[in-house]
């Protein structure tokens, strides 16, 4: 999960983020005010034949720094090459990406 929220408590020896007078939900007169969680970014477009998507975890899919996950979407972040996202069978079907791993249940 791509937790992101605003935390009162500060982690960091940065100055705190302002985020001024917020409803129950969080939402502010600037939007909302994000100052915790993961850098998940996800630009939709709804079309006539569907939803459009580009996305990434800004920095990587792992948290442990021996994976070769752990910071192999940085270089695509800087460079601003977000990955689609698909959302037809027929597209996550037709990916060369795509790995199928079936588990069974006991």
């Amino acid at each position: 999960a791509n937790v992101v929220g605003y935390r009162h408590f500060n982690a960091s020896l940065l100055p705190t983020t302002p985020r001024g007078p917020a409803s129950a939900t969080g939402l502010t007169s600037g939007g909302y005010v994000v100052n915790y969680g993961s850098s998940f970014i996800m630009a939709t477009e709804h079309t006539p034949a569907g939803p459009r998507a580009r996305a990434l975890l800004t920095y990587g899919n792992s948290s442990d720094p021996a994976s070769p996950h752990y910071r192999d979407q940085l270089e695509r972040f800087a460079d601003g090459a977000l990955r689609p996202v698909l959302f037809t069978e027929a597209d996550i079907a037709a990916d060369p990406a795509l790995e199928i791993e079936e588990i069974e249940s006991r």
